[in-house]
């Protein structure tokens, strides 16, 4: 504006301002207004100047937007705001300026310019809405010079796949309406906001109803407002952020879209040390809504996403069990007394001799393997009801308050269904359940073949032992040792199916967990994570050795482990860092103890370690704290370049491990810690079957190498989906919504989705690896079978 006509208006102005005061009177000044023109004028202590506006008679609201925009001189004193007071019908509301905003860095920011969209009902707009004033005062005893423009803006109502561009501040929010079309069914409506600046916003949709809430800060109870708030829900965001509605949870035919950006970012979680907008300016961002598509499981729409990943599950399944069981039918009663050939390791102790010196020395076990199946199921259900209780809770403080922050989903690829806001992040986890199922009848259906197996050897032995003895008058000592001694490993049946048992756990918690995976429960499917490595490890030495912890002492174990995990977590959550230093210092020096004595004892297992070499200790490490004030007694002994090669590997993987407990988090450390030990141990195993000669080109030796290879594969996969993080717990929801991402499969799962998939596949591999692990060495005398 021209410097003459602002002299003008404060002329004028203090003209009428002196009147005014010596009559001790307060002068109002009345305008009839007239959209999208600028006004441009005065006020001061005494004066107050009024704007009426009358909308035209073809106004349609479903279309056109009113929007207020004032704007106020650099000169004007916080003590002494600007106020405009817009009257409506529903909704009164005001603007003040200007607007003094402190961050957390205690920067001052001053905002001279804001602006309202008035609220209307579109649904049933009525006469009394078709007048509104602008009442503009101050009590300011100099001139405060002001802008008032009132527009009519044709962008109010949004169209499907139409994305809108806009800005806002946290003086300009702004909103949207949306109808839903015509339709007979339900239809579910996807609202995506994105923005190229990390700046906290909040995004909220509720019915056509006012009012329409303008500040952040009462955005909670702005649903309380509502003479309806069903549909009413929010959440914080910064550079994405996602809500589905449908018109079966809106009580009008449409629902506003409002968004506000807030003052500073301590409402989505943090400060951004450095962002990329600075605070005093406008924010752009782009809304978008698109047809999400409703779940319908009797659709055949549907039977892609929903019904293939569990037939192609029981396919697989099938095929692993099949051919395990068609390989086991086929060499059923088929053992002879063959002589097995050495390997060109010398005098290293056998599974018969340090069984048989096991028992002399502690009796029999009297723990059967069947209790690590019992002590899951009760784990299991104890552990199910008050995470279910929690699930239920959150969920149910979800749809009543509305709030999103609850929940930390992939807002950009969840499909509701029902009462959950994220089904396939559910229905992923089917594949961990199946196969946990399966690999139980599995293993039922394997033993019930070996028994029968088992049953048909000694029969068959027994009717040519009888001959041999009739023809010859005696047995031969090899003959009678391999009767007496049975062939192959005992098939134990307990361990596997705790670990089915594991596994459909694992598939029920991380079900639970998904249903609103927040901060709170992101350990529901972790203990079971820990419990399924736990038991594989187990398994791998149990097939030699009888001597391993029992249930209560490998439950205590996992539970030390969960309490650690538990732990750490606190101490990071809390910023409690000297004693997190510490901490992890103690499980540094605890874990490389361990390391040194793991190396020992894979460097001697299975060799005598008494100085005439008898069997005297059977090539068992008799306590763990007695190994290094005896080292010197080990370190005479002879080994094979294979153990040292492994113990090699044994402690560059832990090491590395422990490294990582500077570094890691706890949340995800420990599962690391027994995942790549398990992988060590697995490995292990195999090499030193190599070594023996174990190995053979029959179908019982070639399975498990198969299977092995298999799990390898599937496993670098899956990895590949897991480290793809769509959402992060240890951050604010918002901050966690900028990594949402779209569906990359049938339009209905995301990477994290592919990962279940992925890895229950890569857990069954190794399952039946380990299921089928010694079956090559089922027709070899136990006193033959070296100790691994």
């Amino acid at each position: 504006m021209k410097l003459s006509n602002w002299f003008s208006i404060i002329l004028s102005f203090s003209i009428v301002n002196i009147a005014s005061v010596l009559a001790y009177n307060r002068t109002i000044l009345h305008n009839i207004g007239t959209f999208n023109k600028l006004y441009a004028s005065a006020v001061g202590r005494g004066v107050e100047i009024i704007y009426s506006f009358d909308l035209p008679e073809n106004f349609n609201p479903l279309r056109t937007k009113i929007r207020v925009q004032l704007n106020t001189d650099e000169a004007t004193e916080t003590k002494f705001p600007l106020l405009a007071t817009i009257l409506q019908t529903h909704e009164p509301t005001s603007l003040i300026l200007p607007v003094t905003i402190r961050d957390a860095s205690d920067n001052v920011v001053r905002y001279f310019h804001a602006s309202r969209t008035l609220c209307l009902h579109a649904d049933h707009f009525d006469e009394d809405e078709q007048y509104f004033e602008i009442r503009i005062t101050t009590s300011s005893t100099s001139v405060v010079l002001f802008e008032l423009q009132v527009l009519e803006i044709e962008n109010m109502a949004l169209r499907l796949d139409h994305p809108v561009t806009f800005t806002a501040s946290p003086t300009t929010p702004d909103f949207f309406y949306f109808q839903f079309p015509k339709t007979i069914g339900e239809m579910h409506i996807k609202v995506k906001v994105t923005s190229p600046y990390e700046k906290c916003a909040i995004l909220s949709i509720q019915p056509s109803l006012c009012p329409v809430p303008h500040h952040a800060e009462n955005v909670r109870v702005a649903g309380n407002q509502l003479e309806n708030s069903a549909g009413w829900e929010w959440q914080t965001l910064t550079t994405k952020g996602a809500i589905v509605t449908s018109n079966k949870l809106m009580s009008t035919a449409g629902f506003f879209i409002t968004l506000l950006v807030t003052k500073d970012d301590r409402q989505c979680g943090h400060l951004i040390e450095n962002p990329l907008l600075p605070i005093n300016m406008t924010t752009r961002f782009m809304v978008t809504l698109s047809n999400d598509q409703l779940v319908d499981l009797e659709n055949v729409f549907w039977t892609l996403p929903v019904y293939l990943p569990i037939v192609v599950n029981l396919g697989i399944l099938l095929i692993c069990g099949g051919i395990c069981i068609a390989i086991q039918v086929c060499c059923t009663g088929k053992k002879n007394r063959q002589t097995f050939v050495r390997s060109k390791t010398f005098n290293v102790v056998s599974v018969y001799d340090f069984n048989e010196d096991f028992e002399k020395k502690y009796g029999e076990r009297k723990i059967p393997h069947t209790y690590f199946g019992k002590m899951i199921i009760i784990i299991a259900i104890f552990f199910a009801i008050p995470v279910f209780e929690l699930t239920i809770y959150n969920v149910t403080v979800l749809h009543t308050t509305g709030d999103d922050d609850i929940c930390y989903f992939n807002s950009f690829c969840a499909h509701p269904f029902g009462y959950l806001k994220d089904f396939n992040h559910l229905w992923s986890n089917m594949g961990y359940i199946i196969f946990g199922i399966g690999f139980i009848v599995i293993t039922y259906l394997k033993n019930r073949l070996t028994a029968k197996d088992r049953s048909q050897t000694e029969t068959r032995l027994n009717a040519a032992d009888a001959v041999e003895k009739n023809a010859v008058g005696k047995l031969n000592p090899t003959t009678e040792a391999a009767t007496k001694m049975g062939f192959g490993i005992p098939f134990k049946t307990g361990l596997y199916y705790a670990m089915g048992l594991a596994l459909i756990m694992e598939g029920v918690m991380s079900s639970a967990y998904h249903i609103c995976p927040n901060k709170s429960n992101f350990q529901y499917d972790t203990c079971f994570m820990f419990m399924i490595a736990t038991m594989c490890i187990l398994k791998i030495f149990d097939f030699r050795h009888p001597r391993n912890l029992g249930p209560n002492g490998i439950f205590t174990i996992l539970a030390l482990f969960s309490l650690l995990s538990a732990s750490g977590i606190m101490l990071e959550r809390y910023q409690l860092y000297s004693l997190l230093y510490i901490f992890k210092i103690c499980l540094l020096v605890i874990h490389f103890y361990f390391i040194g004595f793991l190396s020992v004892y894979i460097l001697y297992l299975g060799y005598p370690i008494t100085y005439d070499r008898n069997l005297s200790c059977a090539g068992d490490i008799p306590h763990v704290f007695f190994i290094f004030p005896n080292f010197r007694r080990f370190a005479r002994l002879t080994f094979r370049w294979h153990r040292l090669i492994s113990v090699f590997f044994y402690c560059l993987i832990n090491i590395a491990l422990a490294v990582t407990i500077l570094t890691f988090d706890f949340a995800t450390l420990l599962l690391h810690f027994l995942i790549g030990n398990l992988i060590y141990y697995l490995l292990h195993y195999v090499l030193i079957k190599f070594v023996h000669g174990e190995f053979n080109l029959k179908c019982r030796s070639l399975q498990p190498l198969i299977y092995l290879l298999l799990t390898a594969v599937v496993s670098l996969i899956s990895m590949h989906y897991f480290k793809i993080d769509l959402t992060e717990w240890r951050k604010s929801a918002a901050y966690s919504r900028e990594g949402n991402g779209e569906c990359v499969l049938w339009n209905f799962y995301d990477e994290h989705d592919i990962w279940h998939m992925y890895s229950a596949v890569a857990i069954l591999f190794l399952y039946m690896t380990l299921l089928t692990m010694d079956d090559g060495v089922q027709d070899i005398p136990q006193n033959q079978l070296k100790l691994i």
